[in-house]
């Protein structure tokens, strides 16, 4: 599966801060939706907010290809798309 980090929220220096992945899109996609329509299309697809270190943030960038692992037994917050703690993020080659 392709997952795109699609966007970050938080204030900066205050935890936690929310990265949220969407599986099967393109990174083109991703550039030139609103954020308004990515929260749709995150809505339809296999989607996750996940939590990240303030100190991770600056690592990643929006649309590049990522590989998420996590908890599958760890709690999740119920929102759609969902939320929760990501052990790794992966950055992979285009």
């Amino acid at each position: 599966m392709i997952n795109r980090l699609i966007f970050q929220w938080g204030t900066e220096g205050q935890e936690p801060r929310f990265t949220l992945v969407i599986t099967n899109i393109t990174k083109e996609a991703v550039i030139v939706k609103t954020q308004q329509e990515i929260g749709e299309i995150a809505q339809l697809h296999d989607s996750s907010w996940f939590f990240i270190d303030e100190s991770e943030v600056d690592k990643y960038e929006i649309g590049q290809k990522v590989k998420v692992a996590y908890d599958e037994k760890q709690d999740k917050l119920m929102s759609n798309p969902p939320q929760q703690g990501a052990k790794t993020i992966d950055i992979l080659e285009e």
